[in-house]
C-alpha cells in the first residue's frame, strides 16, 4: 500500500491520476483529514467514471457535519436512479 508522500509525487507528476486521487483521499479520510480528503474525491469525481467518489464525498460531508449537504447529494442521487438504499448496505469506514 502506498503512503500519502507516494501519493503527493504522483500527482505531483500527473495531476489527473485516479489512483493516486483515490489513495490519496482515502489515506486523508483515514487520518481524519475530511476536508482534504473531499477535495481529492471531488477532483476524482470530475476526472472519473468511478462512482465510488461520489460515495466518498457523501462520507466527507457527514464527517464534516455537513448532513444538509449530504442530504442534497443524495437527493440528487435518487434523481438520477443511483439511489442509495436505507437498508442493506454498511459503510464500515463510519
Amino acid at each position: 500500500m502506498a503512503s500519502l508522500e507516494d501519493y503527493k509525487k504522483v500527482l505531483k507528476k500527473e495531476i489527473n491520476n485516479e489512483e493516486a486521487l483515490k489513495g490519496l483521499g482515502s489515506c486523508l479520510y483515514n487520518n481524519h483529514k475530511y476536508e482534504d480528503a473531499l477535495r481529492c474525491f471531488q477532483a476524482l469525481e470530475k476526472v472519473s467514471k468511478d462512482s465510488s467518489a461520489k460515495t466518498w464525498i457523501y462520507a466527507c460531508l457527514i464527517r464534516m457535519g455537513k448532513s444538509k449537504e449530504a442530504g442534497e447529494m443524495a437527493r440528487e442521487w435518487e434523481d438520477k436512479d443511483l439511489r442509495i438504499q436505507k437498508e442493506g448496505i454498511v459503510l464500515d469506514y463510519y
